[in-house]
């Protein structure tokens, strides 16, 4: 999806990653993290930052379908033998890390992101980032970070992971719509293991991914 350099602290923290490290499933990339271990800061929502009971409310349609066109990235087709199962029948998506519909995907979910206002960055591994930046609205000094995953095992179930990320983004945006930007939302990169194991979010916390050891 591109290279951006990130200036969003202190929530990125982030690896360093050759992008041939990326050239073939059958290499892995070796993690280089020099930054102290993510902390998240606490959210506290009080007095002015708490929204009134009844006053946020989700867009179920919006939702669903961005759910349903999340899923159309890579939708598994009769003809894709691992798809058949038997019997012809569409079944899964196939969405692994770094694929085109994976890059493709990501596009387009930064792209819900930015029409609701948010600015988006793309750190080193490719973990996708939405946040809310100064310009209006109430912005809490500590805000949560939501979201999951969207790339997908071969004929992974489309909700995996794609849930979490399409509710984190209209959680943000719903939010937003009734001037509270207190959610930003993260799209971790390969945690289905095309690479290497949860390597979006073990770059991302300061995991070392062979010793699963916070640095």
């Amino acid at each position: 999806p591109g290279r951006e350099s990130l200036s969003h602290p202190p929530r990125l923290l982030l690896g360093s990653f050759s992008p041939a490290s990326f050239a073939s499933p059958n290499t892995s990339p070796t993690p280089h993290i020099q930054l102290p271990p993510y902390t998240p800061p606490p959210l506290v929502l009080r007095g002015s930052n708490m929204p009134r009971p009844g006053t946020v409310k989700i867009n179920p349609s919006r939702l669903l379908n961005d759910l349903h066109k999340l899923r159309s990235f890579g939708a598994a087709a009769p003809y894709v033998k691992e798809a058949k199962g038997g019997d012809g029948v569409r079944k899964g998506v196939v969405r692994p890390a770094l694929t085109s519909e994976d890059i493709e995907a990501r596009k387009w979910l930064l792209s819900r992101c930015r029409e609701a206002g948010m600015e988006t960055k793309i750190d080193c591994v490719g973990n996708t980032i939405a946040y809310f930046e100064n310009g209006g609205g109430n912005i809490p000094k500590s805000r949560l970070l939501c979201g999951s995953h969207s790339d997908t095992q071969p004929t992974g179930g489309w909700l995996d992971g794609a849930l979490g990320v399409v509710y984190a983004i209209e959680a943000a945006r719903s939010l937003g719509e009734i001037g509270i930007r207190g959610i930003d939302v993260i799209n971790f990169s390969d945690e289905e293991g095309r690479f290497g194991s949860l390597v979006g979010s073990h770059s991302f916390c300061g995991v070392d991914g062979d010793q699963n050891e916070m640095f």
